[in-house]
């Protein structure tokens, strides 16, 4: 039995090592004429993938920024009170996170801010589907709103 773990411990260690190697690749750079007439120098770092090729500015997908007041809350759209229920009597255990509670009408109590975070709940009744739609609506308009959803709940379903 100590000779299997030898030889188990051994083969696993070579594995580990012949990994290290097998991760490398092609470094070199080639060039190729685009269709300007020019060239195109694409550099090779062994992933196959060309880093600079395409490059897109992502700052204009963003469109308008949040509010002040929209960057200290956490915007959280969902069809009932499950996960806001999970998260009120699951998150405060064992979290040095300063929290502070709204007091409801039947006795309990919900999570208000975590550390200065503001928790905004959109909750919308699945009936006829409003959820989906007005979670689309809500996604569609964030480029042009200062005020973004941050996180939103589905649920998943299979075929």
């Amino acid at each position: 039995m100590a000779n299997l773990k030898k030889v188990l411990a051994g083969s696993l260690s070579l594995c580990l090592a012949a990994s290290m190697f097998t991760a490398c690749g092609n470094t070199d750079s080639s060039s190729t004429s685009d269709k300007n007439g020019g060239t195109t120098s694409k550099a090779g770092d062994g992933t196959g993938i060309n880093k600079d090729a395409d490059r897109q500015d992502t700052s204009k997908l963003h469109g308008v920024d949040s509010s002040e007041d929209s960057k200290k809350t956490l915007t959280i759209y969902c069809w009932n009170t499950e996960f806001k229920s999970r998260l009120d009597k699951y998150y405060p255990q064992g979290t040095s996170n300063e929290l502070t509670y709204n007091e409801l009408a039947d006795g309990s109590k919900e999570i208000a801010t975590i550390n200065g975070v503001k928790l905004n709940w959109v909750q919308v009744e699945n009936e006829g589907n409003a959820y989906q739609t007005k979670l689309d609506e809500a996604l569609k308009g964030q480029q042009d709103s200062t005020e973004k959803v941050d996180m939103f709940l589905m649920e998943l379903t299979t075929l």
